[in-house]
């Protein structure tokens, strides 16, 4: 058997392995797997194996995760959230948007898709219980929202799509916001989606209620005749108010009819002073990096020990807590990845998928391949690094160079359009949230269905918004 094809099957192998044990960092066997080809199949050092290690993508993650670990670990980030809350100020039909936005802007700021789920989950279902929305939408808002953000050059997945984008040549710090921007409009159309078809039958909802309000209504008695004694007229307002239908209003219309109105949502507490100065500290570290093109790990580093100086938070804390499952998924793919480039690995791979693809579907099945590993594996730990190293080289033999962005954004998208699935971290999450479990049983089958389907939405977006434009 030739190194690249043991190398090849090496890396399927370990996404195998990630999609049927999920406990297992498939970091860790993919190192293992790189010494084991490379010094005793094809006589390396493992010096020389270990030379793929990703060292600047190492130190980047850790320093953007340990400023916004700090900001959480302080409760900047969820004092800014209670913040936006109120803003709704009763609006049922806002919620799901509003839950949507803030999971983007926590995404994108620097915190990352996770931790923008993890921080809203919790506040996102009691907003849902108390104004009646399924729990469904919510889970799928708030993970939506957080994957359209993911892609920030400040966030973690972003930093990891940034890196990977340098090993194959490209100029990531320009092509990282082409990335952003096609995530955050691709997976807003399906957020978007989800919310139509909420508000569609909300609508019927009403309808029905006030189908039913009217045909409870007396008849009524013409003007000549006067009411019996005792009598009052019937006033369809009140009816229709008794119903739970609010008319003339855009306020609150809970989902189930004569269900009790909230209580306007009271203001949050004021931010302290550590707040206020991490909050400063992180918008000098995005004017650092946009204004001035300061490299990001030192303006990250350089806010991390000027948080510590300034006792804004517990560093110990923070990188006891730092994602290092992550970190390993991603640095380990990329040593075995440096190996099968060496090896003739990823040249095979490209022939392979080539071979079985046409060059005006090549978005589309990018999108679906990697939705569908992505639905059982890491997406940003697993996936990407597996998948945009192979890009220019099937790009190269399929003849499409001038498509290599696009196939570059189709493997980020079509990746994380799935992660709604209960199966993922993202999903797993939300879904553990949801506080009753006769709901939480339900919104669980919802969200496989739903996003399992995202593999072939995401599918068809690739071909209508890269394949075809």
């Amino acid at each position: 058997m030739s190194l690249a094809l043991t190398s090849l099957l090496a890396l399927v192998t370990i996404i195998v392995i990630s999609c049927v044990f999920p406990r297992v960092n498939p970091g860790l066997p993919a190192i293992i797997a790189a010494l084991i080809i490379g010094t005793a199949l094809a006589d390396m050092s493992v010096k020389s194996v270990l030379s793929g290690f990703p060292a600047d993508l190492f130190l980047l993650l850790v320093g953007v995760c340990a400023v916004f670990g700090i900001a959480q670990e302080n409760g900047t980030l969820p004092a800014l959230v209670q913040k936006v809350v109120p803003l709704i100020r009763g609006r049922a039909v806002l919620v799901p948007l509003l839950l949507f936005l803030i999971s983007f802007v926590l995404a994108a700021i620097g915190p990352g898709n996770i931790a923008a789920v993890a921080l809203l989950a919790t506040v996102a279902m009691t907003m849902a219980a108390r104004y009646e929305i399924s729990p469904l939408l919510i889970a799928i808002m708030i993970v939506t929202g957080a994957n359209a953000g993911a892609f920030s050059p400040f966030a973690p997945t972003g930093v990891i799509a940034a890196g990977l984008m340098d090993d194959i040549g490209l100029q990531s710090d320009t092509l990282i916001w082409v990335v952003f921007a096609a995530a955050a409009v691709l997976q807003s159309l399906t957020a978007f989606g989800a919310w139509g078809i909420y508000l569609a039958r909300r609508r019927r909802r009403e309808v029905v209620a006030a189908d039913a309000a009217r045909a409870a209504r007396p008849p009524a008695r013409p003007r000549n005749i006067p009411a019996p004694s005792g009598m009052m007229p019937a006033r369809p307002m009140l009816l229709l108010a008794g119903a739970g239908i609010g008319v003339g209003s855009p306020k609150l219309l809970p989902a189930r009819a004569g269900g009790p109105a909230p209580a306007a949502d009271s203001p949050a507490p004021g931010l302290t002073h550590p707040q206020w100065a991490t909050i400063a500290l992180i918008i000098l570290m995005i004017l650092g990096v946009l204004l001035f093109d300061a490299p990001l790990v030192l303006m990250a580093f350089i806010v991390v020990a000027v948080m510590t100086f300034a006792r804004l938070g517990d560093l110990e804390t923070v990188m006891r807590d730092l994602p290092w499952g992550t970190i390993l998924m991603v640095t380990g793919i990329a040593v075995l990845i440096s190996l099968m480039e060496k090896t003739g690995g990823l040249d095979l791979a490209t022939t392979l998928i080539a071979s079985v693809t046409r060059p005006q579907f090549i978005n589309a099945a990018l999108a679906l391949i990697t939705g569908i590993v992505s639905a059982y594996s890491s997406s940003s730990g697993v996936v990407m690094p597996a998948f945009i190293p192979l890009v220019p080289g099937l790009a190269e033999k399929m003849g499409i160079v001038d498509q290599v962005v696009r196939m570059v954004i189709s493997v980020c998208v079509g990746s994380h359009m799935v992660d709604v699935s209960p199966l993922s971290t993202l999903g797993a999450l939300a879904l553990a949230a949801i506080p009753i479990k006769a709901q939480r049983d339900r919104a669980f089958r919802g969200l496989l269905i739903w996003g399992m389907s995202m593999a072939v939405v995401g599918a068809v977006l690739a071909f209508v918004f890269l394949d075809l434009l």
